[in-house]
């Protein structure tokens, strides 16, 4: 199981798309997203894959408010390795999570 960031980021952080982050291969195309629910019994991650646009993030936070009626005390985990970009209302509900909570992998998101 991955490791969590002990420090949960401050809620008026930007994501900034990380510089390394590779494009998609070809089976992902640029304008793709994805997202799934990997669901343990220590923590729930949300692993969010392409690009995050306003017209996914209805249909996500509508996942994520049925499933943490489910989540207990385990702890909200946001994937975002493969997370290549997004746009101000994909930014908005990372930090409505974060601000909620939730954790980044380490090296994922809201960096300084």
């Amino acid at each position: 199981m991955p490791e969590v960031l002990s420090r949960t980021p401050e809620p008026q952080q930007e994501y900034r798309e990380r510089p390394e982050a590779k494009r998609p291969s070809s089976t992902i195309h640029s304008t793709s997203f994805q997202y799934y629910i990997h669901d343990s019994v220590a923590t729930f991650r949300l692993q969010l894959i392409g690009e995050l646009r306003a017209s996914n993030v209805t249909e996500l936070n509508g996942s994520w408010e049925t499933a943490r009626t489910t989540l207990g005390h385990r702890k909200l985990v946001l994937d975002l390795r493969r997370l290549y970009s997004a746009d101000e209302e994909g930014r908005r509900w990372l930090a409505k999570m974060v601000a909620a909570g939730g954790a980044c992998l380490p090296g994922t998101c809201f960096e300084t």
